[in-house]
């Protein structure tokens, strides 16, 4: 009786030993893939990068087909992306292209208010009209 308990004990610790050499194996198996497809998909790329990338994307991704011409430069996206309502985003966005502003100007233009200043000087609708033209 005390063979089979100790066989018992013998054979649960081997199988015991085995899941935990396996269970290291697979977590490094898992921790390299991962950390050589972070380093493959994000060369180059920071944290910071992939948030602003992934924002693009989200508030882009219904206005525009594949075949659309984004005319600014990521810096003018990058900042228009920061203006959260869509038609003062979409009013910057036109001027700029229309006016070629550099990011200096767009940043100028969007600190003085120039949106709002025109909404409050004129028809609520004419100042509509441009952004519902463009789309």
């Amino acid at each position: 009786m005390t063979d089979i308990i100790h066989n018992t004990d013998r054979l649960f610790n081997k199988v015991s030993d085995l899941l935990k050499v396996a269970q290291n194996t697979v977590l490094q198996a898992v921790n390299t893939t991962m950390v050589s497809t972070y380093k493959e998909f994000g060369k180059g790329f920071s944290v910071t990068n992939i948030q602003q990338m992934r924002n693009f994307y989200l508030i882009y991704q219904k206005q525009q087909t594949l075949s659309a011409k984004f005319e600014l430069s990521w810096s003018h996206y990058l900042k228009l992306m920061r203006i959260d309502d869509t038609e003062e985003r979409k009013f910057y966005e036109i001027e700029s292209i229309k006016n070629n502003w550099s990011i200096r100007e767009l940043q100028r233009q969007y600190n003085s208010a120039l949106y709002t200043r025109l909404a409050l000087s004129r028809d609520k609708k004419k100042i509509k009209e441009p952004v519902r033209n463009y789309i």
